[in-house]
């Protein structure tokens, strides 16, 4: 994020995003995915390649399938509320 990359930031992001939705982490991928979301739509760097375009469906289809559309999007409007660094430092908890 300091050298200017925040696009890869947001990739990361949603693949961190995807590892939550493997392990039954819902609200905490919707929300990564509202945080990557608002990023990307900042940076005007929407993700153009088939696979990151068929990842995020499938995630999006996954998350309406646990939580519901409208828990889903609630949760993903709580993540575009946050600044990347609130992210980041959300993960870094997470993980120890």
């Amino acid at each position: 994020q300091e050298l200017g990359h925040r696009s890869a930031v947001a990739h990361q992001l949603e693949c961190i995003a995807y590892i939550a939705i493997s392990k039954g982490e819902f609200g905490r991928a919707a929300r990564l995915l509202g945080t990557a979301d608002k990023t990307r739509q900042s940076l005007n760097a929407l993700s153009e390649t088939p696979q990151e375009i068929a990842e995020l469906a499938q995630a999006m289809d996954q998350l309406s399938e646990a939580m519901g559309e409208e828990e889903r999007d609630r949760a993903m409007a709580e993540g575009r509320l946050m600044e990347l660094d609130s992210a980041k430092a959300g993960l870094c908890e997470h993980a120890g």
